[in-house]
C-alpha cells in the first residue's frame, strides 16, 4: 500500500554537522571512548581551552551548538553557515541556543541587562553563573565560530572525512534511508532509528536526515515548528544483553495475531490514531485499543499525544531486536 505524503525530504551528509559534532565531542571526550580518536585534535583543545572550560561542565549546552542548524539551512560550507548565522537577530540566536525554551520577546528582555539574563536562567533552571557568559552573546558566537573554523581547516578532520567518503560508508546509510522512506512517513522512520517515541509529532514541512561520523556514537533529533532534523551516527556502541526466553516467547505470542500484524504493518508506514486504525480495519475502537495496549506493553509500538489525540507508530527497532534475540538464543542454546 503506497501512502502519499506532503512534505520536503532531504537525505545526505553535512560538513557543517561534522565540524560542529567534532567540537561537541571535544567538549566531553570521555563520552566518545572506543568510538572516535580525538587525540589528533589536542592542538585545537589547547587553543580553545577557555571555551571548553566554560561550556564542558554544563551538559545542557553540549548539543546547543547543533540547534543553530534549524534556522540556518547551509549544510556544506562552514563559512557560509556562520555568515547566515550572524545575519539572524541576536534574540533569535539566543532562542535557538536555549532550545526554544524561551520566545524572542523573552530573549530580547534577557539581553537588556545582566539581571534580566540571570532571571531568565533561574526560570530555565540553568546555572546562574552562566548568565554573564551568555549575556555577551556576540562573544559566544565568535568563540563558537573560531572553534569550528579551526576544526574545518584541520588536516586530520579533512583526512577522516575523505576516507569515510571514499569507503562508501555514507552512501550505504543514505541508500538505506532512501529505501526505508520510499513508502513510509519520515517521522515513523526516524522513530524506528531513534528507538524511542517522540513526544512532538507536529506535521513538519521539512524533514532532514543527516549521516555523520563525528557525532558518534549518538543519534539526535532537532526540531522547530516546521522542520525536523534527524542526525545519524555511523558508529554505535555495542551492548550485550541476557536474553530471557520467557519474555521472548511472550512477545511472539503478542505478534502471533493476524489483526495485530496488520496494525503493525499500517503503523510502519505512518503514525495513526485509534479511530483511524479502527475505520481502516472495520473494527470497534475498543477492540483496536485492546490490541494497541497489548502491542505497547511489549514495546512493539510507540505512542505520542498531541492535545487530546494519541498517535501510534511501529517500533521497528524492537521487532528487529526480537528476530536477532531469537537467532542468538537458538545459537547459544545449540552451542551448549
Amino acid at each position: 500500500m503506497k501512502v502519499k505524503f506532503n512534505h520536503e525530504l532531504k537525505i545526505g551528509t553535512s560538513r557543517v554537522f561534522e565540524a560542529i559534532s567534532l567540537m561537541v565531542a571535544l567538549l566531553k571526550p570521555h563520552e566518545h571512548d572506543n568510538a572516535i580518536d580525538l587525540t589528533p585534535y589536542d592542538d585545537i583543545v589547547t587553543h580553545h581551552q577557555n571555551f571548553i572550560d566554560t561550556y564542558a561542565p554544563h551538559a545542557i549546552f553540549h548539543y546547543s551548538w547543533l540547534e543553530f542548524a534549524i534556522p540556518v539551512a547551509e549544510r556544506d560550507s562552514v563559512q557560509k553557515f556562520f555568515k547566515a548565522l550572524e545575519l539572524l537577530p541576536q534574540a533569535l540566536q539566543l532562542v535557538t541556543f536555549l532550545g526554544a525554551e524561551i520566545d524572542e520577546n523573552d530573549a530580547k528582555e534577557a539581553l537588556k541587562n545582566i539581571t534580566a539574563m540571570e532571571n531568565c536562567f533561574k526560570d530555565l533552571r540553568i546555572d546562574p553563573v552562566m548568565a554573564l557568559q551568555i549575556f555577551n552573546f556576540h562573544e559566544v558566537i565568535e568563540g563558537f565560530k573560531s572553534f569550528v573554523f579551526e576544526i574545518d581547516a584541520h588536516p586530520e578532520f579533512n583526512r577522516v572525512l575523505e576516507a569515510i567518503k571514499a569507503s562508501g560508508q555514507y552512501d550505504v546509510i543514505i541508500q538505506s534511508f532512501q529505501e526505508g522512506m520510499r513508502y513510509r512517513h519520515p517521522l515513523s522512520f526516524a522513530q524506528e532509528e531513534m528507538g524511542k517515541p517522540f513526544w512532538n509529532i507536529a506535521d513538519y514541512k521539512t524533514y532532514e536526515f543527516i549521516v555523520t561520523y563525528f557525532l558518534s556514537p549518538y543519534k539526535l533529533r532537532l526540531m522547530n515548528g516546521e522542520k525536523m532534523i534527524y542526525v545519524h551516527s555511523l558508529i554505535r556502541k555495542n551492548k550485550g544483553a541476557h536474553i530471557n526466553p520467557d519474555a521472548l516467547s511472550e512477545r511472539f505470542k503478542i505478534i502471533g495475531d493476524a489483526t495485530r500484524l496488520k496494525i503493525l504493518q499500517m503503523l510502519y508506514m505512518k503514525p495513526m490514531y485509534g479511530k483511524e486504525i479502527a475505520d481502516v480495519l472495520g473494527l470497534t475502537t475498543a477492540t483496536v485499543s485492546h490490541h494497541l495496549d497489548a502491542l505497547r506493553q511489549q514495546g512493539l509500538i510507540n505512542m505520542e499525544q498531541v492535545k487530546q489525540i494519541k498517535y501510534f507508530s511501529t517500533n521497528f527497532l524492537t521487532i528487529k531486536k526480537i528476530n536477532l534475540d531469537l537467532m542468538q538464543f537458538i545459537k547459544n542454546d545449540a552451542a551448549k
